[in-house]
């Protein structure tokens, strides 16, 4: 007998390496079927109420652009009932003139009649011989019951029309009715124009319950009585579905809205087949689905024999998410003490400015104003492109981040250009990094800005299209943008200005921005005419517009420090007190001299320690300060014990990097980005200590 122990071993060896992996593989297998089952059922179930929700609004937009048609039509009746020509004795010979010229103009108008208040006809402008009683009286009683206008119910008079009435009143009294006889083509032209889908079968039923229009076999059933269960739907409510049976007999599910203005109701029945295809694909979805679990269980097969490669993957993608973290904290320090060095050279310019008349010098200024500005860019910019693509998001209130910033934004575009605001409120809140929030709006003010240069208006507005979205446009009135470059504008580096004048990434900065928030940009410009923006994000998970503070509670807590007045110059602020905490001497000097010029007393301190001895003292009307700070305590934890033992003390926090002004906004503090305007600073201190 031949030994096969080889072939045993071979056997077993085998089952070690492959074994274990089989069986993992049978188990990830069931799951991933269960998996398959439920998902195909939930999208049977969601396609279903997708399918019926989209017919109930179909139904509406079919209503309502009926009752516009209608609207324009009596809209014309009464345009005819106001003729000089009916003022006095009627003069038919010159109204008919009037309604010549104007049937010429309307196609679709059959006739004109003119008849008395009792319904005798003295004017026919198709038949000038057919005088007599009028068709479909009812409408005709009540225009002369009401002393409106009104359509009446589809009639037949050697044609199918439908009237639209309107009075005659001089003096008071109803002196005669003018009818504008209408072909319900124009109704059928409606409702093509909403382009509703080919399959489904769309009609327009009017008051009395008679059909207008429709789109499938109008001819055999226009005029006859809609369908028992749709009239019977309409009855009970003005809007909704049920399940029906057209006139031809094919059974649908169908949606209706009836028109609160007219009474008229469009109709729109979905055949069943189709709502029996979502079953058919969820089984075709099952069957996909067991081939794609069979595929994944090979994917994960192959993936356990390759685990090595894998491990060094992730070994690598570890090690650079690492580097990109250090390279953001690097980024963020050396941004720090960046904006800490345009804030010095920025503040100086400012004050040489108001003290220096020569033109020259202001020439120079302007342009140190202006070096700082794109300074101040492009570090926002690299601080962008440094995180990666990984914003720290936090639930934002859009309204109160727009107002925050409108200080900057108005410094940034300049006095020649109106800033304006249309703020809805009450908004949900959105996931954002306020700081890209932030940058975005400053870029596409900057582009408003360059569009144009001799001044205009900015605006700023937001609103609620739907539950769960915000919507911020932001517009300006300058050049526009040309055709051809509307599909290139957020491309990374492309820029319509000239070299130096911009660094192409102002709207790329702006579109990773709604994009990374699962939102969408559009933008609409116009040569000539100016550009707007269309930001739409999705609300945060809840959805509760952010609370609005309200008044601290009494505390037997030290009174706030009492506000020092001195005489103000003519046209300053009232003089206040003070506290100016930065641990950069530079800074802290010039922001000083600032305030003092504006005849407020200023106390300085280079630390937190510092700062609060003087606190203790209770002299002092207001804190700005830093919040980055050696020491135990930074600018946030000095806030923090300011705002315990002085309640109602106003506190102003100033930062150069971003990370550390999201924290104190989310601790409730007024922040102010570095390097700020010093008109921007006193402004905001004005507000704080007014109370606002």
């Amino acid at each position: 007998m031949q030994d096969d122990a080889p072939g045993r071993r071979r056997f077993w060896n085998g089952w070690r390496l492959g074994g274990p992996v089989a069986l993992l593989a049978i188990a990830a297998l069931i799951p991933i079927m269960l998996f398959a089952a439920v998902s195909a059922f939930r999208s049977l179930e969601r396609e279903r109420a997708q399918l019926s929700a989209q017919a109930v609004s179909d139904a509406r937009r079919v209503s309502e652009a009926v009752d516009q048609e209608i609207a324009s039509d009596i809209d014309d009746a009464r345009t005819l009932a106001v003729q000089p020509s009916l003022d006095g004795p009627i003069d038919l010979k010159a109204f008919g003139e009037v309604v010549r010229r104007e049937q010429a103009l309307h196609p679709l108008w059959r006739t004109v009649i003119l008849a008395t208040p009792d319904g005798n006809r003295i004017f026919n402008s198709r038949s000038p011989s057919n005088i007599g009683p009028v068709v479909e009286p009812d409408s005709l009683r009540r225009v002369v019951a009401n002393g409106e206008p009104a359509i009446g119910s589809i009639a037949y008079a050697k044609d199918w029309a439908v009237p639209v009435r309107a009075p005659v009143i001089r003096d008071g009294k109803i002196k005669a009715v003018v009818t504008v006889v209408i072909s319900p083509a124009g109704v059928k032209d409606v409702i093509a124009r909403t382009r509703i889908p080919g399959d489904w079968i769309t009609s327009i039923v009017d008051a009395t319950g008679k059909v207008v229009a429709r789109t499938h076999r109008e001819a055999e059933f226009i005029g006859k009585p809609a369908s028992p269960r749709a009239l019977a739907a309409r009855q009970r409510t003005t809007s909704g579905l049920y399940d029906g049976r057209t006139l031809e007999g094919v059974t649908t599910v169908s949606a209706f809205w009836r028109s609160p203005v007219t009474g008229w109701s469009a109709h729109i029945g979905i055949p069943k087949t189709l709502f029996e295809a979502p079953l058919r694909r969820s089984i075709a979805f099952l069957v996909v689905g067991s081939i794609l679990a069979l595929g994944l269980t090979a994917a994960f097969t192959w993936g356990l024999l390759r685990e090595t490669r894998r491990r060094r993957a992730e070994s690598f993608a570890l090690e650079r998410a690492q580097r990109m973290e250090a390279l953001g904290r690097l980024t963020g320090g050396v941004a720090h003490d960046f904006n800490n060095l345009l804030m010095i050279i920025q503040g100086n310019a400012e004050i040489l400015g108001r003290r220096i008349a020569d033109p020259r010098a202001a020439n120079s200024l302007d342009a140190i104003k202006q070096a700082t500005e794109r300074a101040t860019r492009l570090t926002r910019e690299l601080l962008t492109f440094a995180r990666g693509g990984s914003p720290s998001r936090a639930a934002l209130d859009v309204n109160e981040a727009i107002a925050g910033f409108l200080g900057s934004l108005r410094q940034a575009v300049g006095p020649e250009i109106e800033v304006r605001t249309l703020l809805e409120p009450h908004l949900p809140q959105v996931t954002l990094d306020r700081v890209q929030f932030e940058l975005a709006l400053l870029n596409m003010a900057v582009n408003a800005r360059d569009a144009m240069p001799d001044g205009g208006v900015l605006t700023l507005s937001t609103r609620r299209p739907a539950p769960d979205r915000v919507e911020l446009t932001v517009s300006d009135t300058g050049s526009g943008i040309a055709p051809q470059h509307l599909a290139e504008i957020f491309d990374p580096f492309f820029t319509t200005k000239p070299v130096g004048a911009g660094t192409g990434l102002g709207l790329t900065q702006v579109y990773g921005m709604v994009r990374q928030a699962g939102g969408s940009i559009d933008v609409q410009s116009r040569p000539g005419r100016g550009t707007s923006f269309v930001l739409r994000l999705p609300a945060a998970a809840d959805r509760r517009p952010a609370p609005a503070s309200g008044p601290a509670a009494p505390s037997a807590r030290p009174a706030a420090p009492k506000l020092r007045k001195r005489a103000a110059k003519p046209g300053a602020v009232a003089a206040a007190h003070i506290l100016l905490v930065d641990d950069n001497e530079a800074v802290r000097a010039v922001t000083a001299e600032y305030l003092r010029e504006r005849s407020h007393m200023v106390t300085e301190a280079g630390g937190a320690d510092e700062a609060l001895a003087v606190l203790a003292r209770g002299d002092v009307s207001a804190l700005v300060s830093d919040i980055v700070m050696p020491g135990e305590r930074d600018g946030v934890d000095l806030a923090t014990e300011a705002r315990k033992r002085w309640p109602s003390l106003p506190v102003v926090l100033v930062s150069g990097y971003a990370a550390s002004a999201a924290d104190a906004r989310a601790h409730g503090f007024t922040v102010l980005q570095k390097p700020y305007a010093l008109d921007a600073l006193a402004e905001l201190l004005d507000g704080v200590m007014a109370g606002r």
